[in-house]
C-alpha cells in the first residue's frame, strides 16, 4: 500500500528532474539514459537501476519501498535505405519523434495512465489487491504526469524465495485458465491459494469481459510477488504500435 509519505518522497525527487519533451526510446526499445542518471545522482544518494520497454520507463529505488514510473510519448523514428554500393543498410535522414496516437478509448500518449486507469477500475471492482497499487505524484511543465508503484518482484526473480504452491492448487490452475498459461501456472496456483479459487474464477471471467481493456501482455516481467509473498499483476498497461 502506498502511503503519503511515499508520495512526498518521490514528489521530491521528480520535481527536480527536467525531461524533455520528446521522451521515448528508438524502435529497438533502445534509449539514452546517461543525462536522467545524473539529473537522479543529483537529488538521490542511494543506489537504483532504471528499466524500460517500448512505452515506459521506471526507475527501481533499492531502499525505497515504490518506484518511479515515467511515460514516453513516442519513439524516435529512424528510417533506412539499402545502398548497393556499399551493400549496407544507411540513415537516409535524421531521426524524428513520432508520438503515440491517441485513437483508441485509452489515451496510449501515456500508457502509465492507462495502467493506472486498470488498477483503479480493479480496486471499485473487488479485485484490487491483484494488481500493484500505483498513483500519479506529480506533473511538469509539458503536462507529463509521474506515477508511483509498489515495488514488487517479477515472477523468475521472487521464484527462489516463494513457497511452491500445492498440487492440488497447480491442477486447479492448469484445469481453470489454459487461456493465460502464458502466466506461469505456479504463479496462477499462488493466485488460487492466496485468494482463493473462485476469486481466481471471477477475476479471469471479469477480464475476459472487456471491461478492463484486457490483460493481453502477460509476459514473465508482467506479474510476479510482492515482498511478502502474495502474488500480483504490475505493469498492466499493455501496448499497441498502430
Amino acid at each position: 500500500m502506498l502511503t503519503q509519505e511515499m508520495v512526498m518522497t518521490a514528489r521530491d525527487i521528480v520535481s527536480k528532474l527536467d525531461i524533455p519533451e520528446c521522451f521515448g526510446c528508438d524502435s529497438d526499445g533502445d534509449i539514452e539514459l546517461d543525462f536522467l542518471e545524473s539529473q537522479i545522482d543529483a537529488v538521490y544518494s542511494g543506489n537504483y537501476h532504471i528499466e524500460n520497454g517500448i512505452s515506459k520507463m521506471a526507475i527501481v529505488f533499492y531502499d525505497l519501498p515504490f518506484v518511479i514510473k515515467i511515460p514516453f510519448n513516442g519513439h524516435w523514428q529512424y528510417d533506412y535505405a539499402y545502398n548497393e554500393e556499399t551493400d549496407e543498410w544507411e540513415d537516409i535522414e535524421e531521426p524524428y519523434f513520432n508520438y503515440f496516437c491517441r485513437a483508441y478509448a485509452y489515451d496510449m500518449s501515456d500508457y502509465c495512465w492507462n495502467e493506472l486507469d486498470k488498477v483503479e477500475l480493479a480496486q471499485e471492482r473487488g479485485y484490487g489487491e491483484l494488481l500493484a497499487d500505483m498513483i500519479s505524484v506529480y506533473v511538469d511543465g509539458n503536462g507529463r504526469h509521474f506515477y508511483i508503484q509498489e515495488k514488487v518482484r517479477p515472477f523468475h526473480e521472487a521464484r527462489p524465495f516463494i513457497s511452491k504452491p500445492s498440487n492440488d492448487s497447480l491442477r486447479k490452475a492448469q484445469s481453470l485458465d489454459k487461456q493465460y498459461s502464458s502466466c506461469n501456472v505456479e504463479w496462477r496456483a499462488s493466485v488460487i491459494e492466496h485468494y482463493g479459487e473462485q476469486f481466481w474464477i471471477s477475476f479471469v471471467n471479469w477480464n475476459d469481459s472487456g471491461e478492463l481493456g484486457y490483460l493481453d501482455d502477460m509476459h514473465g516481467g508482467n506479474y510476479g510477488f510482492r515482498y511478502d509473498g502474495t502474488p500480483v499483476l504490475f505493469d498492466v498497461a499493455g501496448y499497441r504500435d498502430d
